[in-house]
This record gives C-alpha cells, structure tokens and sequence, in this order.
C-alpha cells in the first residue's frame, strides 16, 4: 500500500511538473498568420454611415498606427468607393445582427474578381478585401460612443491580424470596457508586424 501510494505520488509530481514546463514555453496565439498583407490597408465608410460614425470609425483605425512602421490603415476619403482588389476594408454601423450578443464582425474575402466578387476567407488565408461590421443597435443604451470606440478598435485589431485573448485588451471580446489599446496590444502588434 505504502509503495503504490509513493507512485501514485511521484506520478502526481511528473504530471504538475510537466505541465508547468509546458506553461513556461507555450506560446500564445493571440495573433493570426493570415490577414492583409500589404503595408498600407485603405478603408472607406459605407454610403449611409453618418458623419460622426464615420469619424469615430477613422478615430479608432488610427489607434493602431504608429506602433509598427509595417502596416498602416488609411482612410480612403472617397465615401462609398470600394476596391475589391487592394487591400480595401469597407466600414459601416448600419447593418444589425440577429446575435444581440455579437458588437461587430469582420467578413473577410479573397480571390476578388470582377465578374464573381470574393471567396470568403479565414485567418490564415491572404486577404484582399474586408467588411468591417460594427452592431451599434446591440449596444447597451448607455455609454453609446464608449462602445463604438472599443468595438471599432477591436475589429480593426482584426483587420491588423490581431486575434481574440484573455488578456486585458481590446481584443478581448464581450463588452469589456477596454477601448484603448493596451501595452499588450501594442506588443502583440510589433510582434506581428515588427517595429
């Protein structure tokens, strides 16, 4: 009895001891290989998106600029112009979502033709064209503009590769009140894209 109790032990030791190894080197994946890959992304504002939506989607775009020299969102400047096949993201507040728990969205697509539009794509295929999706009716009734800010800047962080984390983020999910980029964000940022 004493014996198998020793073993039962030393195995409980091996296990925690190796999980804790693990822990030590195991890599987070709160960044994804796929994504736009050019430098310089340019986004527009749907035709409809109010003026102030539109400036609070450019407001949280620009957040993610200037923490690597290797990717930098642009705002188009032509409303309602939308170019499949460069790098082009298509911004708008107006759509709702029957999900009242989903804030915003990205649909990726790839592969865009002329004749037959984009293929969807996921997060680890390149990217040639993105809707960006922000559900300002399944926002809570108050604090309108706080949540505009940080659902904005979240699904931006998706158009840089960003993934979702548990860390205290912007690319958090849910509706956490984060609506600014964090240390960490800026971090897994450069080590996505470099300095």
């Amino acid at each position: 009895m004493k014996k198998s109790m020793n073993t039962c032990l030393r195995l409980l030791i091996i296990c925690i001891m190796t999980t804790f190894i693990i822990s030590l080197f195991q890599i987070d994946a709160e960044i994804f290989a796929g994504g736009f890959k050019y430098n310089t992304v340019t986004f527009v504002c749907e035709d409809g998106v109010s003026t102030s939506d539109c400036n609070l989607l450019k407001t949280a775009a620009y957040r993610w600029n200037g923490i690597s020299s290797k990717r930098t969102l642009k705002y188009d400047g032509t409303k309602g112009s939308y170019n499949l096949y460069n790098a082009h993201v298509k911004s708008s507040t107006l759509y709702k979502h029957s999900n009242p728990a989903v804030l915003g969205e990205i649909i990726p697509g790839m592969g865009c033709t002329l004749l037959s539009g984009c293929r969807n794509a996921g997060i680890n295929d390149v990217w040639t064209s993105a809707y960006l999706r922000v559900y300002t009716s399944n926002f809570p009734s108050v604090d309108r503009s706080l949540y505009m800010a940080k659902t904005a800047t979240h699904e931006f962080g998706h158009i840089n590769s960003m993934a979702h984390t548990s860390k205290s983020s912007v690319m958090n999910s849910g509706l956490s009140k984060v609506s600014t980029l964090t240390s960490f964000d800026k971090t897994e940022m450069k080590r996505k894209w470099g300095n």
